[in-house]
């Protein structure tokens, strides 16, 4: 069976209550607020602040 995976560098910050879908790369020095919602198939580079 082969499960869908996203792969969150170790140095990303992640708040409490952020749904991250399928497919999605989130690089280092990556900063993702309380409540964000990230959808499917999306890389987030290096140094972007998302959210609150």
């Amino acid at each position: 069976m082969h499960q869908p995976f996203s792969y969150v560098h170790p140095e990303a910050k992640i708040a409490d209550n952020v749904v991250i879908e399928p497919f999605v790369t989130i690089d280092k020095n990556v900063k993702i607020g309380n409540g964000t919602w990230i959808g499917s198939n999306v890389t987030i580079m290096e140094g972007a602040r998302i959210g609150k």
